[in-house]
């Protein structure tokens, strides 16, 4: 599917982006000669980084995490990657803990393929063009659910307020993502709200809230709670859809209006 870069704006932009970022401190790593990197599972993948190691072979030890939360405790309490990759949104509270140093766009080989929105987003420019992060991945959110236990549903954000599937539903634990949503459903725009307006938004959230499992960034267990019934839907990335479905889960990824 191609994209123009005009058509693309901050909005799109929430629908899902994750970021590179340095940690600032010396690495705790298992050779010298091998780059530690933190990251999600199955961002380790070779074919992610095959220019790398093509020039590095066996160059880089990867440590992996199940959610945001778990990388920031992590890196906080002392251990230090040479690359971390959590989500844009918690960059600047790994910058505020003195987590990350900056990096030199000048030797970013593509940095001038990525599209201006993701170069220019809040919180990412370090001044003397430098970043604090460099955006590399995307994707969407919206609701993964399961077609045999979730009958013919309307394609709309109110199924996770749906009060027949209370305690079988979950939602992603990020402020991009879950509260963006309730300001949809209350009828305010998530990116311009006044006081009021946001509490309109977290009366929404209150009342969701009785009818979930859990909040949540990881996808893993969200995607063995869906395939076990435990769940029958959940606000997922559209990876996870894909995952399912290629292991024979009866889910469908919505579009929701």
């Amino acid at each position: 599917m191609a994209f123009d870069l005009k058509s693309i704006n901050r909005k799109t932009v929430q629908a899902g982006l994750a970021a590179f970022a340095l940690a600032l401190s010396s690495t705790v790593a298992v050779a010298a000669d091998k780059l530690q990197y933190f990251t999600w599972s199955g961002y380790e993948l070779p074919d992610f980084n095959k220019s790398f190691l093509a020039a590095h072979p066996d160059g880089v030890e990867a440590s992996m995490f199940g959610d945001d939360d778990d990388a920031f405790t992590k890196v906080k309490a002392g251990f230090r990657p040479d690359v971390a990759h959590p989500c844009y949104d918690k960059v600047a509270r790994w910058n505020k803990e003195g987590l990350l140093q900056p990096i030199d766009t000048k030797r970013i080989k593509n940095w001038d393929s990525i599209f201006p929105v993701f170069k220019n987003l809040p919180d990412l420019q370090a001044g003397d063009g430098k970043v604090w992060m460099v955006p590399w991945d995307w994707g969407n959110t919206s609701i993964l659910y399961r077609t045999d236990l979730v009958k013919n549903p309307e394609p709309s954000w109110n199924l996770l307020w749906d009060k027949q599937y209370a305690g079988r539903m979950a939602t992603i634990d990020a402020v991009h993502d879950t509260p963006v949503v309730a300001a949809l459903l209350a009828g305010v725009n998530p990116f311009d709200m006044t006081p009021e307006q946001m509490e309109k938004v977290a009366e929404k959230l209150r009342e969701q809230r009785p009818l979930l499992s859990n909040y949540t960034t990881d996808m893993t267990s969200v995607e063995q709670a869906l395939a076990s019934g435990q769940l029958v839907a959940a606000m997922t990335w559209n990876a996870s859809a894909t995952s399912l479905k290629k292991q024979g889960v009866p889910v469908e990824f919505m579009k929701p209006r």
